[in-house]
C-alpha cells in the first residue's frame, strides 16, 4: 500500500493543528493588555506572602474524599472520591490577605502544591463585613504562585448570593484569598466626632481585562492576572451620598469632593453609636462572571458603611473571681469580687463607684478528706484576692489601630492589701495552725475595654495552684446608656 494518502493525511492535520494554534495565539494576544501610556509593561501584581494569623485545622482525608471546614467557619475545601490515592493529612491556615484589592482574610491549603487527581472545591463562605465596599458579583477568589504574581479565576468561579458564598474548583493546593475588582478603599471605617479621612474607588484590573476575557472559550486561560492596584478614573465616579440623602447631612456627617477619591467628615457631634451607608455611582462597560456566564453593567453602585462613634463611653464593669482549693484539708469553692463603673470621654479615662465585696469560702470548715482526723476552718477577712481602690487608663488613638479595629480603653487598677485566704488547720489532738494569710497581687490588675455599645465578657483561668487547683475570673463589662 502506497504510504502517499497517509502522508498527506498527517500533512493536512498538521496544518489544522498550525490554524488552531494561531488562533490560540491571536486570542491571548487579545486577553493581554497593552503596556500602560508612557512605557512599561502591565505585569501581575507581586507582593509578600500572607503571614499566619489564626488556628489552623488539620484533618486526613483519605480515597473516599471529604471535607475540611477552616477553623473561623469561612473557608471550605470538598475533596471528592478518586482524588487521593491514599491518606493525606489536609490543613488549612488562615493567613493575611496581601492580594491587591484583597478583603477579608487569607488561608493557605497545605501540604502546599498537593495536585489531585480531580479537582478539588474551595468555597469561601463570606459576611456582609467582608463584603463592606465590595459587591459579590465583583470578588473572585485568587491564588499566589511561586513568585508571588496573583491570579483569579475569572470564567469558572460559581457564586451563591443566598448562602454568600464563592466557589472554584483547582487541582492543586496554593493560597487563596478574596479579591475585589471594583471596591472602595476607605482611610478608616470608624469615625469619632468631626474627624475626616479619604474614600475611593479603586480597581484591581483594568475594563479592556474584563471585556477581552469574555472571549476566550471555557477550556482556555482560566486564570487572569491581577493587575496593580489603581484609582478608578474620576470621570467615571459620581453621585457620592451618605444614607441616600445625597453628599451632606448635618445628623451624619459630609462628603466633600468629586471624581474618584472624596473626603467624608463626621458630625462635630455623635450621641450615639449608628453605622452610615456611603453609595457612589461607577459608570463604564463592566462585566462580571459566573461559571463562565458573562453579566455586563454599564453602571454600578457601590456601597460601603462606616461606622460613627461617640467621644463618651461610659461602662459598668463587674468583676468575679473563684478559685477552687484555697486549704490543704478539702475542696473548698473562695469567691471575691468587685464592681466599678469606667467613664471614657474622648481619650481621658476615669474610674469611680467602687464597691468590694467580701470574700467568701464554702463549705468553710470541714475535715480533712484523707481522714487523719485534721480539719480546716477559714478565717474571714474584709480583704481577699480582690480589692480594687482605684485605676487610670488611656485609650488607643485613630492612627494605632487598623481599619475596622475598635479603639481600646486600657485601664491599670489600683489594689491595696490584697492576701491569700486564710485557714486555721486543727489536728486530732486539739492542735491548731494557721495557713495562708501571705500578700499576694491583687485580681485583676488591669481591664481592657473595646469601645462599642455593647455587652463584652473576658474569662481568665490560672494554672493549677500549689495543690493542684486552678482559679478562673469573669469581666462582665456591660454599657450604661
Amino acid at each position: 500500500m502506497s504510504l502517499q494518502p497517509t502522508l498527506n493525511r498527517c500533512f493536512l492535520i498538521l496544518v489544522i493543528l498550525l490554524l488552531i494554534i494561531s488562533c490560540k495565539k491571536s486570542l491571548l494576544s487579545n486577553l493581554i493588555p497593552p503596556p500602560p501610556p508612557g512605557g512599561g509593561t502591565d505585569t501581575a501584581e507581586i507582593t509578600a506572602v500572607g503571614t499566619p494569623n489564626g488556628a489552623p485545622v488539620t484533618k486526613t482525608i483519605g480515597t473516599s474524599g471529604g471535607l475540611v471546614l477552616s477553623a473561623d467557619g469561612k473557608f471550605t475545601v470538598t475533596i471528592p472520591a478518586g482524588a487521593l490515592n491514599k491518606n493525606l493529612d489536609i490543613t488549612i491556615q488562615p493567613i493575611t490577605n496581601e492580594a491587591p484589592g484583597g478583603i477579608a482574610g487569607g488561608y493557605e491549603l497545605m501540604p502546599s502544591g498537593t495536585v489531585f487527581n480531580v479537582p478539588v472545591t474551595l468555597s469561601y463562605h463570606y459576611t456582609d463585613d467582608d463584603m463592606n465596599g465590595s459587591n459579590p458579583y465583583f470578588v473572585y477568589i485568587a491564588t499566589q504562585d511561586s513568585i508571588g504574581e496573583w491570579t483569579e479565576d475569572i470564567l469558572d468561579r460559581d457564586l451563591d448570593t443566598v448562602g454568600k458564598i464563592i466557589s472554584v474548583t483547582t487541582p492543586h493546593f496554593s493560597s487563596y484569598v478574596l479579591a475585589s475588582s471594583v471596591h472602595f478603599e476607605f482611610g478608616q471605617i470608624q469615625f469619632s466626632e468631626s474627624e475626616s479621612n479619604f474614600i475611593r474607588v479603586v480597581q484591581t484590573w483594568t475594563k479592556k481585562d474584563l471585556t477581552d476575557i469574555s472571549k476566550a472559550p471555557d477550556d482556555y486561560l482560566p486564570f487572569l492576572p491581577v493587575h496593580k492596584k489603581q484609582q478608578t478614573p474620576d470621570a467615571q465616579v459620581g453621585h457620592w451620598s451618605i444614607n441616600d440623602m445625597g453628599p451632606t447631612t448635618a445628623e451624619v456627617g459630609t462628603i466633600t469632593g468629586t471624581g474618584a477619591k472624596v473626603t467624608y467628615t463626621a458630625p462635630a457631634s455623635i450621641d450615639k453609636e449608628q453605622t452610615v451607608k456611603i453609595s457612589a455611582e461607577v459608570t463604564g462597560s463592566y462585566a462580571a462572571f459566573v461559571k463562565g456566564r458573562k453579566i455586563s453593567f454599564d453602571k454600578i453602585i457601590v456601597v460601603g458603611q462606616i461606622t460613627l462613634i461617640p467621644d463618651v463611653f461610659s461602662f459598668y464593669v463587674d468583676v468575679a473571681y473563684k478559685q477552687l482549693g484555697t486549704n490543704i484539708c478539702y475542696v473548698d469553692t473562695y469567691t471575691d469580687g468587685a464592681t466599678l463603673q469606667i467613664d471614657v470621654v474622648k481619650d481621658i479615662v476615669t474610674v469611680s463607684h467602687i464597691e468590694n465585696e467580701n470574700p467568701k469560702a464554702a463549705p468553710a470548715s470541714g475535715p480533712d478528706d484523707s481522714g487523719d482526723g485534721d480539719a480546716c476552718t477559714w478565717v474571714p477577712g474584709d480583704v481577699g484576692l480582690v480589692n480594687i481602690t482605684g485605676g487610670s487608663g488611656s485609650v488607643t488613638p485613630t492612627g494605632d489601630v487598623a481599619p475596622g479595629v475598635r479603639k481600646t480603653a486600657y485601664i491599670t487598677l489600683t489594689q491595696s492589701g490584697t492576701v491569700f485566704p486564710t485557714w486555721t488547720v486543727t489536728d486530732a489532738n486539739g492542735g491548731s495552725s494557721q495557713i495562708g494569710g501571705y500578700a499576694l497581687p491583687g485580681f485583676p490588675p488591669a481591664v481592657s475595654i473595646v469601645l462599642r455599645d455593647s455587652l463584652q465578657i473576658s474569662t481568665y483561668t490560672t494554672p493549677p495552684n500549689a495543690i493542684g487547683f486552678s482559679a478562673s475570673a469573669t469581666i462582665t463589662v456591660t454599657p450604661i446608656h
